[in-house]
């Protein structure tokens, strides 16, 4: 059963899928009472259940190779990032590079989780003073938290949220033997001492630094707030076009067709016609169709204009802009979030 949970997770994010071997692992690497023979039956159990539950993604994958590639890998590797930019075909050496330096970026800008993995990393270095079945366990999930941080790295670019689901609660064991670690060694001054400071200033610096609190738009209230909004301003089955998609999807209403995944546009540019159809993403020709027309009941903008921004120069920006503002409107905001309609003729 935890196999098969595994794998459906796998089937839903690809960067899940380390995980089910890993454990798989980790259970014959540290048997229980039960001897090695019994680990391995374990083992091959969690292998069975993940395989089964990773069943969705090879039927996707059997079904049309190339738009299940896309779909988890190939629109990623199209997507914005410094590391592209600078360059265009980057080795090994600068793809290591990138992703320590995304990683590190990301570690910096949110303290509070550095401070919690300080903290599980100190609980996981003191598994030599726990013994029992509790070592087994929490070696198994030290290593499930190492492999998976690895392979929250191996994408670019590397995204903040990557690294909370689920390595926030699987680091939970560790972490809560880190706690129980501060304070069992307490007497031990250099290796707590060094642990504590580590990870209180990390903290200190989630308090203090500025612009570490979450952007406003992304808050709960701010969301509720344009989902009501564009309820009020629109009928179900009615047409809306938003360059995030929650938004539509938390009012109940109709996406406009390529721009259900935020990503569509930023790749849009680098995909031939047949391509874009193929993949189901919306393109600036097609917006501008849309604009013209007056398809979409509404349109908000504001928030994640960074794929536009990416993807289109300045000449296109431009004139896909002119062709929006002859046909749209504000008429209401919520902070960021523009919900635009068509001018009344």
């Amino acid at each position: 059963g935890a196999g098969a949970a595994l794998g459906l997770a796998a089937s839903t994010r690809l960067f899940f899928a380390p995980l089910g071997p890993v454990l798989a692992a980790g259970l014959v690497l540290w048997p229980d009472g039960g001897g090695r023979r019994r680990a391995t039956g374990q083992a091959l159990a969690l292998l069975g259940g993940f395989i089964l539950g990773c069943g969705p993604l090879a039927v996707a994958w059997l079904q049309d190779p190339d738009l299940a590639g896309f779909n988890n890998l190939g629109y990623h590797a199209l997507r914005y990032s410094e590391l592209k930019f600078l360059h265009p075909e980057p080795g090994l050496g600068v793809r290591l590079g990138a992703a320590l330096g995304g990683t590190g970026r990301i570690l910096a800008t949110n303290p509070y989780l550095l401070g919690y993995l300080l903290l599980a990393a100190w609980g996981a270095a003191g598994l030599r003073q726990v013994t029992g079945p509790e070592r087994r366990f929490l070696a198994v999930v030290a290593l499930a938290v190492a492999v998976f941080f690895l392979a929250c790295m191996a994408p670019d670019p590397v995204y903040d949220q990557y690294f909370t689901v689920p390595l926030v609660p699987l680091g939970l064991p560790l972490a809560a033997a880190g706690l129980a670690r501060l304070v069992r060694d307490s007497r031990r001054r250099t290796g707590t001492a060094a642990a504590v400071a580590a990870m209180g200033g990390a903290l200190v610096l989630g308090l203090l630094r500025p612009g570490m609190d979450p952007d406003p738009a992304w808050s709960f209230r701010s969301y509720d707030r344009v989902v009501a909004e564009i309820r009020r301003q629109s009928a179900p089955g009615d047409l809306v076009l938003s360059f995030w998609p929650g938004y539509v999807f938390g009012a109940g209403r109709t996406h406009f067709p390529g721009m259900e995944n935020h990503f569509a546009f930023g790749v849009s540019e680098q995909l031939t016609p047949p391509q874009k159809a193929r993949y189901h993403v919306a393109d600036r020709h097609r917006l501008m169709d849309a604009f013209t027309a007056r398809t979409p009941r509404l349109v908000v903008l504001g928030t994640w204009m960074n794929e536009i921004n990416t993807a289109l120069d300045d000449g296109q920006m431009l004139e896909l802009l002119a062709v929006f503002q002859a046909e749209y409107e504000i008429i209401a905001m919520h902070g960021q979030a523009k919900i635009c309609a068509a001018i009344p003729r």
